[in-house]
C-alpha cells in the first residue's frame, strides 16, 4: 500500500501543489501560506491547524518591485517612466496569479501600485532637491513622509490582496472529505473547489473566497467566519451551529437543510430565507413558540429539535423540511404544504391539522400525538375522548394518502366525470387504480376515492381530471341549457306557425345531438355506482377537509367498495355479478327489483317502492324521451332498487349519485323535470333518515 504524502509541521510557504495528486495527504499543523494548490486532487486530505494566507514574499515583494521602479522612472523619464515602471511591477508581481484571478481584482491591485508609487517617486524627489540646496530640516520632514507614504502603500497592497484572495489558492482543487479543523485560513482561494464533507470546525476563516464552492454537509461548526465570500455556493446539509458569521456573503447561496443553531450573524448579506430576519431567527435560535409564521416559505429548513408550540403556521410551506424532535404541540397546522417533510420523533399533540397537505413519503415515525383537531376551531377533537396511543398517528394518517381523491360541490354530472375518469385511464394505466368509496358528505357534496399505487403522481393525476372534469361539465351545461331554451321556445309556438316550428325542430335535434355525444358509459356505471365488495372495517382517523397530496376536501376517511378494472370495456370488474338489462327486458326486471324491495323488512321499503315505481311509469309513459333515454333511466332505477334491498345505510352515497345520474338523462323531457325532483326529494329524505 502506497504511503500518503506527509507534510505535517512543515514550513511550506510559498511552494506551488498546482495540479498535483495529494489525496489523503497530511498538512497537519504546516505553514502553507502562500501555497497554490489550484487543481490539485486533494480529497480526504488533512489541513488541520494549518497556517495559510499570504506570505511575506507576497506581500512585500510587490511594494519593493514598484518603489524600485518608481524611482528607476524618475531618473530615467519622469513621471512618465513611474507609471511605467510601476505597471512593470505589478505585472512581475501578479503574473503567478494571473490564470486564477479575475480582471477586476487585477485592476483593483494594478492600480493601487502606480498611484502609490507615483506619490512616492514625487516625495523622493522633493525631498532629495532640498536636501541638495542645504535645506536638510526640511529634506528630513519630506523623508518621514515618504516613510509614512511607504506604510500606506502597504495597507492599501495588503487590504488590495486580502479582499481579492491572493494568498493560498485551493480554486478548482478537489478536498472532497478534506479536515480543516482548527486551522486559520487567512486570504485562502476555495473558489469552484470541491469542499463536499469537509471539516472547518473551530478554524478561523478570515477574508476566504468561497464563491461557487461544492460544500454540501461540510462542517463550520464551532467556526469563525470573517469577511468570507459564500455567494453561488452549495452549502446544502452543511452544520454552522455555534459559529461566529461576520461581513460574509450568503447571496444566491444554497442553504437548504444548513443548520444555523446558535450561528451569531454580524453584518452580513443574505438572499432567500435568511433574509428574512424571522426565520434566519428561527433558523439560530430554535424558539418560535406563540410566533406567527403564517403564510410564510420554510420550505427545506434544518429545524431539528425546533420549538414551535403553539406557533401559527398556517397557509405556511414546510415541505421537505426537517422538523424531527420539533415541538409542534398546540401548533397551528391548517392549509400547510407538507410534501416529503420530516415529523420524525416529533410532538403534534393537540395540533391543528384542517386542509393540510401530504403524501406517502412525508415521514411521521416514532411521532408523539395525543390527540388532534380538526378544524380551526379546535371543536372537533380527535379522538373525541382518551388519547392515541404510541404509533396510532402515524398509521392512521399514512394509510391516507394511498387514496387519490376527488371532491364534487352539488352532486357528480355522469357524462363529464366518464369523461374525465376514460382519460385518466388512458394516460396512467400503470398506477393500479381501483374504486375505494364514494361519500355523502351532505347538501349534495360528495367525495369519490380511488386507490393507486404509493409513488403515483397524485398532483398530476389529481389536477388532469379536476381539468378535463370541469372542461366537460361547462360544455354538457351549456349544451343542456340550449336544449331547454330550444324546448321552450318550441312550446311556445302556434301550431299553425309550421316554418318557424320546422327551423326549432331542426336546432333542438342538434342541440340534442351534440349531447348525447357524451353519454354515460357502461363502463363508468359497473366503477362507480356499485360498491360490490364492502372492506372490513378498520380503525381510521377522521379528518374533515384534509387534504392527503390532493386537492380535497374531507369529512370522513373509511372504507368502502374496492372494484377492481382493466380496460374500457371493463372486463376486469370483480366483486357481485352485474345484472345487466337491456332492451324490452328492462321495464320487467325494474318491477320485478322492487317488488322484492318492497318484501324487504325495511319500514320504508313500501314507500319507497312506490316512489320508485312513480318514477318507472313516469319515463315509460314519456313521449319526449327516446328509448335509448328511457332504457338507461330504467337501469338507474334498477341499480337504485337493487341497492336499496341490500343496506342502504352503507350505500347512500352511491344511491345518490344514481338519483343523479337518472335526474339528468330526464332533464331532456321538460315535463318530468318538475315532478321527478319532487319525487327525488322524498327519495332521499327517506335515505337521509335511514339510521
Amino acid at each position: 500500500m502506497p504511503q500518503l504524502p506527509d507534510f505535517s509541521n512543515q514550513d511550506l510557504r510559498n511552494r506551488s501543489f498546482r495540479g498535483q495528486d495529494l489525496a489523503g495527504a497530511n498538512f497537519r499543523k504546516a505553514d502553507i501560506r502562500g501555497c497554490d494548490f489550484s487543481n490539485a486532487n486533494l480529497e480526504g486530505a488533512d489541513f488541520s491547524g494549518v497556517t495559510a494566507g499570504q506570505s511575506h514574499k507576497q506581500a512585500f515583494t510587490p511594494i519593493a518591485i514598484a518603489t524600485a521602479f518608481a524611482f528607476v522612472g524618475v531618473g530615467r523619464g519622469g513621471f512618465v517612466g513611474v507609471f511605467a515602471g510601476t505597471f512593470v511591477a505589478m505585472a512581475i508581481a501578479v503574473a503567478p496569479y494571473t490564470s486564477d484571478t479575475d480582471v477586476e481584482s487585477l485592476l483593483k491591485i494594478g492600480l493601487s501600485l502606480p498611484i502609490c508609487s507615483a506619490f512616492l517617486a514625487l516625495i523622493s524627489v522633493i525631498a532629495g532637491a532640498e536636501i541638495a540646496e542645504g535645506n536638510i530640516i526640511n529634506g528630513i520632514s519630506i523623508f518621514l513622509s515618504l516613510l509614512l507614504m511607504i506604510f500606506f502603500l502597504y495597507v492599501i497592497l495588503r487590504q488590495a490582496y486580502e479582499q481579492d484572495a491572493i494568498g493560498t489558492f485551493f480554486k478548482k482543487a478537489e478536498l472532497t472529505n478534506s479536515k480543516f479543523a482548527n486551522a486559520a485560513l487567512k486570504s485562502c482561494n476555495f473558489m469552484e473547489a470541491e469542499l463536499t464533507n469537509s471539516k472547518f470546525a473551530n478554524a478561523a476563516l478570515k477574508s476566504c473566497n468561497f464563491m461557487e464552492a461544492e460544500l454540501t454537509t461540510s462542517n463550520f461548526v464551532g467556526a469563525t467566519v470573517e469577511s468570507c465570500n459564500f455567494e453561488e455556493a452549495e452549502l446544502t446539509n452543511s452544520n454552522f451551529a455555534d459559529a461566529t458569521v461576520e461581513s460574509c456573503s450568503f447571496v444566491e447561496t444554497k442553504t437548504n437543510q444548513t443548520d444555523w443553531t446558535h450561528a451569531h450573524f454580524m453584518r452580513c448579506k443574505f438572499s432567500g430565507y435568511l433574509d428574512n430576519q424571522a426565520i434566519r431567527e428561527l433558523c439560530v435560535s430554535r424558539i418560535g413558540a406563540n410566533e406567527n409564521f403564517s403564510s410564510m416559505d420554510l420550505s427545506g429548513l434544518n429545524l431539528i429539535g425546533v420549538n414551535l408550540c403553539g406557533a401559527n403556521l398556517s397557509a405556511a410551506n414546510i415541505s421537505q423540511t426537517n422538523l424531527s424532535q420539533a415541538d409542534l404541540s398546540n401548533a397551528n397546522l391548517c392549509n400547510v404544504q407538507a410534501i416529503k417533510t420530516n415529523f420524525t420523533n416529533a410532538d403534534l399533540s393537540g395540533a391543528c391539522i384542517e386542509n393540510w397537505a401530504i403524501t406517502p413519503e412525508t415521514n411521521f415515525i416514532d411521532v408523539v400525538c395525543s390527540h388532534i383537531f380538526l378544524d380551526s376551531a379546535r371543536t372537533e377533537r380527535q379522538p373525541a375522548s382518551g388519547f392515541l396511543e404510541q404509533d396510532d398517528f402515524a398509521k392512521l394518517i399514512t394509510q391516507s394518502t394511498k387514496s387519490l381523491d376527488f371532491f364534487f360541490r352539488n352532486g357528480i354530472d355522469p357524462q363529464a366525470f366518464d369523461f374525465a375518469l376514460n382519460n385518466l385511464m388512458d394516460n396512467y394505466r400503470e398506477m393500479g387504480i381501483s374504486l375505494k368509496s364514494v361519500e355523502d358528505l351532505g347538501d349534495g357534496d360528495r367525495i369519490v376515492r380511488f386507490n393507486t399505487v404509493p409513488d403515483a403522481p397524485k398532483g398530476e393525476m389529481h389536477a388532469q381530471f379536476t381539468q378535463d372534469y370541469e372542461e366537460m361539465r361547462q360544455q354538457l351545461e351549456a349544451s343542456r341549457n340550449k336544449v331547454y331554451e330550444l324546448q321552450q321556445k318550441l312550446d311556445r309556438i302556434d301550431l299553425e306557425n309550421k316554418l318557424e316550428r320546422f327551423e326549432l325542430e331542426k336546432q333542438l335535434a342538434v342541440a340534442i345531438a351534440k349531447l348525447e355525444e357524451r353519454p354515460t358509459s357502461e363502463y363508468l356505471q359497473n366503477l362507480v355506482y356499485h360498491q360490490t365488495t364492502q372492506l372490513g372495517q378498520q380503525k381510521l382517523l377522521y379528518a374533515p377537509h384534509s387534504q392527503f397530496g390532493d386537492t380535497m376536501t374531507d369529512k370522513s376517511i373509511q372504507s368502502g367498495g374496492d372494484v377492481f378494472f382493466t380496460g374500457r370495456d371493463n372486463t376486469g370488474v370483480s366483486g357481485k355479478d352485474q345484472q345487466g338489462v337491456a332492451g324490452r327486458e328492462i321495464s320487467g326486471t325494474v318491477t320485478n327489483t322492487l317488488q322484492q324491495l318492497r318484501e324487504t323488512n325495511q319500514p320504508e321499503a313500501p314507500k319507497l317502492s312506490d316512489l320508485l315505481e312513480q318514477l318507472q311509469k313516469a319515463v315509460e309513459t314519456s313521449s319526449e324521451l327516446g328509448e335509448p333515454e328511457k332504457q338507461k333511466a330504467l337501469e338507474y332505477l334498477n341499480q337504485i332498487g337493487e341497492l336499496s334491498a341490500q343496506e342502504p345505510a352503507k350505500n347512500k352515497g352511491m344511491l345518490t349519485i344514481l338519483l343523479d345520474a337518472f335526474t339528468g338523462v330526464i332533464s331532456k323531457a321538460a315535463s318530468l323535470i318538475d315532478p321527478v325532483k319532487k319525487i327525488a326529494a322524498a327519495i332521499v329524505s327517506i335515505w337521509q333518515a335511514h339510521p
